[in-house]
């Protein structure tokens, strides 16, 4: 529960008079008696009011420890995801590579990859497939109007589609099986283009070149099977865009002896890839035989074989433009240098037809649709031929990257425990109490935020549940051995990484502080304060690494046989922290619920340091004590908070509203008495004047 109008840092006076609480009304009093009765009221009433004051004092005291051990409770939720990581074997399997020419080959290593060396050669590249225009685009002739990007010309007026009857013009065509229509007498060559564009699953991307006037198609994919088939109305494609027929080759002639099918036998030894199907080739391979097998596959690779002249072997694509893909993955070299293909002339377009990339790694040579090879889980990325000279690249374990995020781990472990300790060392003031709005509106802000400085110090001090703890996870840190891990030779001596000394990391010494060599992130104090602070000796952690990255993993990782409430001694470092953290901020919401995200361990933010009579940045919400003030509008319920701290909170606005009510009633019979007594007096002075008036009548 919280005051409303609660002030963060800032000061002033939040003191109020309701009707309904406790205060005092003013007027005209003491007519009769000559005393003044509203002052006597208001001293009782002021005497009456000392418990209901020391009452929201210890309310705002008690709030002031819930929010204190929220902040704790913060600092231990940052360490928890810091731990997160930390339990993950991928977190320790990060790898780096190196290559002697990173503009032919480099490598990026899978998660895990083992430490190795590789020796590539690249033979050819992968490649898509391309064609375009055989000449610049056109306007019909009596139009003076050049085919640019600003002034496009409809299909329907374009050479090549002109129709005594436009509407007879087809609207419809598909390209790799992806159906596109248009409208020949409103579309143009961008607009279509625009659409195949749009449609990622045709895999193909075109665009107008305004240098040339041509139209280019591409495949966005690489590899022998990349292909631009085109069915429908390809008259937008031989006509508007000026793309023609595919090309075909014809091979010299084969002069083997005859066969059992009569054709000539082939006489050569490999394998021959055509459109992303590889042949194997014999000796007593025929010519026909091979022209059987690659007609039977023209569906799928685009292109067609028939003999001719008896002892030639003509290839054709079967498509619009079907590119014919050739080539020799064994001998690393176009197939027209075994059997002697020429390309022939078959129309007008430019095309350079679709291949797979070839390479070798350390010595075993294959093949891939793209430039991005996978191999034992590592992608070689191919970017250009490496002419004979094989390119070295390796992958090694990242030790730099490990040994940065073990540091960053241990730094977010001495901000969280060096904030704790700050908090249980921390002396309380209790000569400071909660200020009243009294004692305030006598004080200047810098005064009022030096008084509550003070009176907030040392919430936490000697605290048990804090002590519990931070005992907890600095035994963790600074004793735990992790059974079953194997022996290793770092720097020449044979150890054990079963513990975080064996690794560099240990407490810094309270009385000599840090080690020779070593560093301690996150830390800015000294002497009793640094008690279970961790150094790193950096040097020592790298070594470790670099012999065992195995062992240091599974010395945080290891997963045990136990459970996390009942561990196992074999259970890695990094899992048994988390388990005691999270243990830990179970205990603290139980105790002060959760409460908001502040951060007390961010620059500026410290609390540890209350001496500052400038920096009231990390004070806690506060609000004056003001008895006379509405209790029923400055308590705000949380119905949520059922911790131990928010329930007491909750039963001291229950005894301040009964307490303020019992003073309100105090109030009423105070000043009814003093009335009565007025009304008394008022009516003895009647009777003594008439009592006067007849005496001097009399006399």
């Amino acid at each position: 529960m919280t005051y409303i109008g609660t002030l963060s840092g800032q000061s002033g006076s939040s003191s109020g008079v309701s009707s309904s609480g406790a205060g005092f009304s003013g007027g005209i009093s003491g007519l009769a008696s000559g005393l003044n009765t509203d002052s006597m009221v208001q001293g009782l009433m002021e005497a009456a009011q000392v418990p209901l004051v020391q009452l929201l004092q210890q309310r705002q005291i008690t709030q002031w420890k819930q929010e204190s051990y929220q902040r704790v409770n913060n600092t231990l939720n940052d360490l928890s995801n810091s731990l997160s990581s930390l339990q993950l074997q991928s977190t320790f399997l990060q790898n780096t590579s190196t290559s002697t020419n990173s503009s032919l080959v480099t490598v990026t290593p899978a998660s895990g990859a083992q430490t190795a060396s590789y020796s590539v050669q690249v033979y050819q590249l992968a490649t898509g497939a391309t064609v375009s225009s055989a000449g610049s685009l056109t306007n019909p002739p009596a139009s003076a109007q050049t085919y640019d990007n600003t002034a496009i010309a409809q299909l329907s007026t374009m050479s090549g589609t002109t129709d005594a009857n436009p509407s007879t013009i087809s609207s419809s065509f598909t390209v790799n099986g992806e159906s596109f229509a248009f409208n020949p007498q409103t579309d143009t060559v961008n607009s279509v283009l625009a659409k195949i564009n749009g449609d990622s699953k045709a895999g193909v991307t075109g665009f107008y070149d305004s240098n040339t006037g041509k139209v280019v198609l591409q495949t966005t994919g690489t590899g022998s099977t990349a292909k631009i088939q085109v069915s429908g109305d390809t008259s937008i494609f031989t006509g508007a865009f000026g793309l023609v027929t595919s090309s075909s080759m014809t091979s010299e002639a084969v002069t083997g002896s005859p066969g059992a099918d009569n054709t000539p036998q082939l006489n050569v030894q490999g394998s021959m890839d055509i459109g992303g199907v590889q042949y194997t080739l014999t000796s007593t391979e025929t010519l026909g035989a091979l022209q059987q097998a690659i007609h039977a596959n023209a569906t799928t690779t685009g292109v067609d074989a028939t003999i001719v002249n008896g002892n030639q072997l003509q290839l054709t694509g079967t498509g619009l433009f079907s590119g014919i893909s050739v080539s020799d993955p064994t001998m690393h070299q176009d197939m027209g240098t075994v059997l002697g293909f020429t390309l022939d002339s078959a129309g007008q377009s430019s095309s350079v037809t679709a291949q797979n990339a070839y390479y070798s790694v350390n010595g075993y040579e294959t093949s891939s649709q793209s430039n991005q090879a996978k191999l034992n889980g590592n992608t070689f990325n191919l970017m250009g031929t490496t002419a004979g000279t094989p390119v070295n690249v390796s992958v090694s374990t990242n030790v730099n990257a490990i040994v940065q995020t073990i540091t960053d781990f241990v730094q977010q472990y001495n901000e969280t425990l060096q904030y704790m300790q700050g908090q249980y060392n921390q002396v309380r003031n209790y000569d400071y109490q909660p200020l009243t709005s009294a004692q305030a509106s006598q004080m200047t802000d810098q005064q009022v935020s030096e008084w509550n400085q003070k009176a907030q110090s040392g919430m936490l001090e000697n605290d048990s549940l804090i002590g519990g703890i931070m005992t907890n996870i600095e035994n963790v840190m600074d004793n735990q051995i992790v059974s079953g891990q194997p022996t290793s030779t770092v720097n020449g001596q044979t150890v054990t990484l079963n513990s975080m000394a064996s690794i560099g990391i240990t407490p810094i010494s309270p009385i000599t502080g840090l080690s020779s060599g070593s560093v301690a992130p996150g830390v800015t104090t000294s002497g009793f304060n640094s008690y279970g602070l961790l150094q790193i000796n950096t040097a020592q952690l790298t070594a470790a690494i670099q012999a065992d990255p195995t062992s240091v993993m599974n010395l945080f990782t290891n997963s045990g046989t136990g459970t996390p409430t009942n561990p196992s001694s074999d259970t890695g470092i990094g899992k048994l922290l988390y388990n005691a953290v999270s243990s830990s901020i179970s205990q603290l919401q139980t105790q002060a619920g959760i409460g908001d995200k502040y951060d007390p361990t961010a620059p500026g933010s410290s609390t540890t340091s209350s001496n500052s009579s400038t920096d009231f940045s990390s004070l806690l919400s506060y609000t004056l004590i003001d008895p006379n003030a509405d209790l029923t509008t400055l308590f705000s319920p949380d119905g949520s908070d059922i911790s131990y701290l928010g329930q007491q909170i909750s039963q001291f606005d229950q005894n301040a509203l009964s307490m303020n009510s019992q003073l309100a009633m105090l109030q009423s019979r105070y000043q009814q008495e003093f009335s009565d007594m007025e009304s008394s007096i008022s009516q003895l002075q009647t009777m003594q004047t008439a009592i006067s008036s007849m005496s001097s009548s009399l006399g």
